[in-house]
């Protein structure tokens, strides 16, 4: 940590891209979990 000053405060947390990953691996598995309901409710073979 060369360069950091005294009484800098280092912070550790998720970056940006992580929590619109994050999001976005939620919405495709709601989206699944939905698909595989109405699959089951129509009560056809795919």
């Amino acid at each position: 940590m060369n360069g950091v000053a005294p009484g800098t405060v280092i912070t550790y947390g998720l970056a940006p891209w992580q929590m619109v990953l994050y999001a976005a691996s939620a919405v495709i598995g709601l989206g699944v979990l939905f698909g595989f309901f109405k699959w089951w409710k129509s009560g056809k073979d795919a």
